[in-house]
């Protein structure tokens, strides 16, 4: 997707992949985790992530 204008800068591409997570601890949401990847550095393919 393209990059947000609000998201700092990072990396040489206007797009990026985004990776959203919700992170447990006892089966409790304790948190919520996003993380950005610049294209250049390649595409996470869907299914290729677990906890």
């Amino acid at each position: 997707m393209q990059k947000p204008a609000d998201l700092p800068r990072f990396g040489t591409s206007t797009d990026a992949t985004r990776i959203r997570r919700l992170r447990y601890l006892n089966d409790t949401i304790i948190g919520i985790e996003e993380i950005w990847l610049d294209a250049h550095a390649g595409q996470v393919p869907d299914g290729a992530l677990s906890d």
